[in-house]
């Protein structure tokens, strides 16, 4: 379970700075 949450924070952290970057383009 732990591992599964784990992903999923990585998965968001990706995403949030992959929308930052954008922005910033």
């Amino acid at each position: 379970m732990t591992f599964s949450i784990r992903l999923l924070s990585l998965l968001l952290l990706a995403l949030n700075l992959r929308g930052m970057l954008m922005d910033e383009k």
